[in-house]
């Protein structure tokens, strides 16, 4: 599973944003953790094609969803360079 999580993070992380921005950061990931996890489903995104996805995603990745909360709970405590 973090194989598939851990080079999303990598785009993730900050391009310089300060501390007073990390609410907006913040945020800015989340949404990028819903692309993600919609991409990968093949669930429609708002105003992007409708890509294929794995039609049997939850049987091939039973935690993913488990994963990725505990991901997005824990977006507010990391720094900018946390996965760099």
């Amino acid at each position: 599973m973090h194989r598939i999580v851990a080079p999303v993070l990598l785009l993730l992380t900050g391009f310089g944003w300060s501390q007073a921005q990390q609410p907006e950061r913040v945020e800015n990931w989340k949404n990028d953790l819903k692309f993600f996890a919609a991409s990968l489903r093949g669930s429609p995104i708002a105003g992007e094609k409708d890509l294929p996805g794995q039609k049997d995603f939850a049987k091939l990745y039973p935690h993913f969803d488990a994963d990725l909360a505990a991901l997005d709970a824990d977006l507010p405590k990391l720094q900018n360079g946390a996965f760099a």
